[in-house]
């Protein structure tokens, strides 16, 4: 097994840069000089490829999330990770919106209150105010029809 010395490593670097057209595998964008990284396996110490020193911080803390958070329930990291691109590409659409997520009506209602708050003319802050009423009832209707439980 060869080992890469220290004195050699900005060579080897600017080889892989080189031989991977400056092209980071990971976001897929070109890496400027001044950004690349040696990205190696922690577990047996191979060299992998050059990356954007922030996407190997990104691979970086997603192994390290795998072993806190993942890998006790037996299933390996790349298995891990295939699962989870499967799993987010998914069609979710027709599912309903989480109770933390806003609709569009929602966050029109939203900045037409922080509106209200920072006017100072009472003949605006009146129609400001008449466009959040009819917000409310608009949120109101639409929550009632696209309930997850409404039947249509």
């Amino acid at each position: 097994m060869k080992k890469l010395l220290s004195k050699d490593l900005k060579k080897y670097r600017d080889l892989q840069w080189k031989k991977q057209k400056g092209i980071c595998p990971i976001c897929e964008i070109y890496i400027e000089k001044e950004d690349i990284v040696l990205d190696h396996d922690h577990g047996d110490g191979n060299c992998r490829q050059v990356l954007h020193r922030s996407c190997n911080s990104f691979e970086g803390k997603i192994k390290k999330d795998y072993t806190r958070y993942v890998s006790g329930k037996g299933i390996s990291f790349v298995n891990a990770l295939q699962n989870t691109v499967k799993y987010l590409l998914k069609d979710y659409s027709k599912n309903p919106i989480h109770p933390t997520e806003l609709t569009e009506l929602e966050k029109e209602l939203k900045q037409v209150n922080k509106r209200i708050k920072s006017l100072q003319r009472e003949s605006v802050i009146i129609q400001y105010k008449e466009r959040a009423k009819e917000l409310r009832s608009l949120i109101k209707e639409e929550r009632k029809k696209n309930s997850w439980q409404h039947k249509k």
